[in-house]
């Protein structure tokens, strides 16, 4: 109610962050299971500890502690030169977890012949110990066969909030 002040700890050791959990690589792979969708390459993991984390040979997260998590992505998609001036380009990054779409965003291009777009996406979800998690990216817009990518870092952090 704005009536009471709750003091900031002036002693707070955030040298090492025992809550965030950071899956970083760059650029895309196919889907072996569908050809018109690409997966976002996770390569390296950052953290203190693995507590069971990893990334499997499919590219996949194995989550290792059982929780709710704030997930954050931050990627790119570039249109490669060549495409139509005349129409949006249009992007879905979706995330899956154990093969079940969970959430998504979108991202689109300009209708320039080479353009770029960062995608950014939070959200909260329970995870288990073993789920797999991948994000897949595909163009939603159809009708076009110039060639795209994700060319730069990406980056999915999990933040632990409660088991």
């Amino acid at each position: 109610e704005g009536t009471k002040w709750i003091p900031i700890p002036y002693n707070m050791d955030r040298t090492i962050d025992l809550s965030v959990y950071d899956f970083v690589g760059k650029g895309m792979i196919d889907d072996p299971t569908n050809l018109s969708q690409k997966i976002l390459n996770f390569t390296n993991y950052y953290h203190k500890t693995t507590d069971g984390f990893s990334i499997n040979s499919n590219k996949k997260i194995v989550v290792g502690k059982a929780g709710l998590y704030e997930l954050t992505l931050v990627s790119s998609v570039l249109k490669g030169p060549g495409g139509p001036t005349n129409l949006l380009e249009n992007y879905s990054f979706s995330f899956w977890v154990n093969g079940v779409k969970v959430g998504s965003v979108n991202a689109s291009c300009s209708t320039e012949h080479t353009s770029a777009s960062s995608v950014i996406s939070e959200f909260l979800y329970r995870l288990e110990e073993n789920d797999e998690i991948a994000v897949h990216v595909d163009r939603a817009t159809s009708g076009i066969t110039t060639a795209w990518d994700v060319p730069g870092s990406n980056s999915l952090a999990l933040f632990f909030i409660q088991e």
